[in-house]
């Protein structure tokens, strides 16, 4: 998909009516905007899986308290 977006701009910006330096500086910042965009969205995804990761293999137990509140309140 994101091939067929940097060919599709890419052939957007080659035929365009504009002269070819100011074609390939705004190419260049294109390739430069989706670039960042894609690492930021490739961190947040790697911390968000980083937190479930880490959530899952500690050795907590997520519903502990809610168990010994009940064992509290039955005894």
């Amino acid at each position: 998909m994101l091939a067929g977006v940097a060919a599709g701009v890419t052939l957007g910006m080659l035929f365009a009516p504009r002269k070819g330096s100011e074609n390939r500086e705004r190419l260049s910042n294109s390739v430069k905007t989706i670039g960042n965009t894609a690492v930021g969205t490739f961190d947040q995804i790697l911390g968000f899986t980083g937190g479930l990761v880490s959530m899952f293999t500690s050795d907590n137990d997520l519903y502990k308290s809610d168990y010994d509140a009940i064992e509290n309140a039955i005894i």
